[in-house]
């Protein structure tokens, strides 16, 4: 008699957990103890982690924070880490060809990229810059203003394209006095305790001896 042996989890790679790499600089930190014998990293941009942990084609990632809570129960946190700021957050821009008080009206060009800085740009046009009737558009399309995040954002920072930008974590600490949490590293709940486990203590690690 042949015993059948379970599937293999979507998430298990053939060197372990398949995690979500952040490629941006604002994020390597996390991988530096990630070896390859314990896990196999996947690297794409926040938005489509967050759908690759949803599917269950990834174990865990850094994923925006909406996501995080549109995935509900499906994903539980990892260590309390993040990509976060307080104030300037540097990589999260609004580029824009005319002041920020002028783009009522405006088309507005958004990276596929995130779902959170989308969000949070919603907040600031509405509460902080009093601006509506703007249209957004993909990044590809004619715009007046542009949000860009992590590296991309940091090449466009000096290439002159733009003659305003805006950073979008200084505009919300100026709005709030608080800090904002852009990113969230999460995993899929149905994975095993202790390989989660595992996982948590090398981004904890990274993360102390990386700052």
């Amino acid at each position: 008699m042949t015993i059948e042996q379970p599937a293999r989890p979507a998430w298990t790679g053939e060197t372990g957990l398949r995690v979500g790499h952040m490629t941006y600089v604002n994020s390597e930190v996390f991988y530096r103890y990630l070896p390859e014998d314990s896990c196999e990293l996947a690297a794409m941009p926040p938005l489509a982690m967050a759908l690759a942990v949803e599917r269950g084609d990834l174990a865990a990632g850094p994923l925006p924070v909406a996501e995080v809570f549109r995935l509900g129960d499906t994903v539980r946190s990892l260590g309390n880490l993040g990509v976060a700021s307080y104030g300037s957050a540097k990589s999260v821009l609004l580029f824009s060809h005319v002041p920020v008080a002028q783009l009522s009206g405006k088309r507005i060009a958004v990276t596929s990229h995130t779902a959170t800085s989308i969000q949070l740009l919603r907040i600031l046009f509405a509460d902080r810059w009093n601006v509506s009737g703007h249209e957004f558009v993909s990044t590809g399309e004619d715009h007046d203003a542009a949000l860009w995040i992590g590296d991309p954002a940091l090449e466009r920072r000096s290439s002159g394209l733009y003659a305003y930008q805006y950073d979008l974590g200084k505009a919300w600490k100026d709005l709030t006095g608080l800090p904002f949490v852009f990113a969230e590293w999460v995993i899929r709940t149905d994975v095993p305790r202790d390989q989660a486990d595992q996982l948590e203590r090398l981004l904890v690690r990274a993360t102390r001896e990386g700052v």
